[in-house]
């Protein structure tokens, strides 16, 4: 099948997505905005909504729609979260805390990310540089999204993940499967036209940055630690280093 697509696609903007037969949720740094860019391109009735949001701000008139996000391995994550940071002219201010403004190198940086629920003095810097509201950039997180980290044994990226879905009943499409599975999880919905069927599976990769293997990171202890702090996202989907 050639490759078909819309002579201009639409902008890659990471929000949440409401169509008729299911809503989005763009976890930050999991593969969403490959899913963003078919749904606003190939979906007529895509409703862009927030940026990043959580389920908790989804408008109750959807409510009734069932729930698509995206996960991926822990210790992949924060190789793709830490090498995204490096490329911007002005990183978040989630990571001028955990980096210390960039000097902490990668082991650092991540490990403070790990036991941050259990770092009072990171927790209340993080406070004082976050947003009091969603201001629709980076991984939009506000002062009032932080308090529910404080006193967890869990690390960064399962702090996100419960934010993003809150227990909420999801189908959640692997990363590391994600054309695969999501085509399976479209044909259950929708019709798949030849020009989205070539979107899927010919398209070239949409905002990943570039970095070594995940595993060439870490250290023995670190690995065992992200083993341990993210434990419940690791257990859940069967993830390993």
């Amino acid at each position: 099948m050639g490759r078909t697509q819309p002579a201009n696609l639409r902008p890659v903007i990471c929000f949440m997505i409401v169509t008729k037969n299911f809503v989005f949720l763009h976890l930050h740094k999991s593969g969403g905005t490959f899913i963003n860019q078919a749904l606003l391109n190939y979906f007529p009735d895509a409703l862009q909504i927030g940026y990043h949001l959580p389920v908790s701000e989804l408008p109750e008139c959807y409510s009734h729609l069932p729930l698509l996000g995206v996960v991926r391995n822990p210790w992949d994550y924060y190789v793709s979260w830490y090498s995204f940071q490096l490329t911007l002219k002005q990183p978040t201010f989630v990571w001028r805390v955990f980096s210390e403004d960039g000097r902490l190198n990668f082991s650092q940086t991540v490990e403070r990310m790990l036991v941050a629920g259990e770092d009072e003095v990171t927790l209340n810097r993080l406070r004082e540089l976050a947003p009091e509201t969603f201001l629709n950039r980076n991984v939009n997180l506000t002062k009032h999204c932080l308090p529910y980290l404080k006193g967890q044994s869990f690390g960064w990226y399962t702090f996100l993940f419960r934010r993003m879905y809150d227990d909420f009943p999801v189908h959640f499409l692997k990363i590391e499967n994600l054309r695969s599975e999501f085509y399976a999880f479209l044909r259950s919905k929708v019709e798949i036209t030849p020009e989205l069927h070539s979107f899927i599976f010919e398209s070239p990769k949409i905002n990943a940055t570039p970095h070594d293997d995940y595993r060439a990171y870490y250290s023995d202890r670190l690995a065992r630690l992200l083993q341990e702090r993210e434990a419940a996202i690791v257990e859940r989907f069967g993830y390993a280093f």
